[in-house]
């Protein structure tokens, strides 16, 4: 019977070990890795999501009609109620000769999607700095992506999109840029909108 020489045995099997180990540790390291990221983007989202400007902007880019507490702290120095419907988000976002003359609750319309956007693109920042994977993202932002970059998204009106893609681009919110491109909305090229059909007699 022959005998097995156990020490050649274990050394012509210490590479094969070392090898399997190896990928177990990266199998590991990966899947730390993933969750880690995940609990990081769990995060950022809620502190996005919390912020009360964010969620004025949210109410308005979902096309309500609806009112917007104001806090002493803010604008003239008195707690009131300022509405804000789809016309007014409209006018508040086209230029205006003179920034002082705007209404108020121009003003403070413009503050709430000042807020959102420049919190939306820090998104792309944890994109570019590799925080984060884009498929984490798109399960937290694509709704928003498609309401503010995709034409054929109806959320809000052309004529809102329009004017606020042109806001988006004079005040250079490039992350908000950037994270449209990356999901196929380009603001920056000629938007085409599908063709709306007449309405029937």
């Amino acid at each position: 019977m022959c005998e097995i020489d156990w020490d050649l045995f274990i050394q012509a099997l210490a590479p094969t070990m070392i090898f399997f180990g190896a990928i177990i540790a990266f199998l590991e390291y990966k899947k730390n890795k993933k969750w880690k990221e995940a609990e990081f983007l769990a995060g950022e989202y809620q502190r996005f999501i919390g912020d009360s400007y964010v969620k004025k902007a949210f109410l308005m880019l979902d096309g309500y009609t609806t009112c917007l507490a104001v806090n002493k702290n803010e604008l003239d120095g008195r707690t009131e109620y300022l509405e804000a419907n789809p016309q007014k988000l409209l006018d508040s976002l086209k230029e205006h000769i003179n920034q002082d003359e705007r209404p108020k609750e121009e003003v403070y319309i413009q503050l709430c999607i000042d807020r959102f956007l420049f919190k939306f693109g820090v998104f792309q920042s944890h994109l570019d700095n590799k925080l984060v994977c884009k498929k984490q993202v798109k399960n937290y932002l694509f709704y928003w992506i498609k309401v503010i970059g995709d034409p054929s998204d109806n959320t809000i009106s052309r004529e809102i999109k329009e004017e606020l893609h042109k806001f988006i681009l004079k005040y250079n919110y490039m992350g908000v840029i950037s994270l449209l491109a990356g999901f196929g909305f380009d603001i920056r090229k000629e938007i085409v909108y599908p063709e709306q059909s007449e309405p029937e007699e």
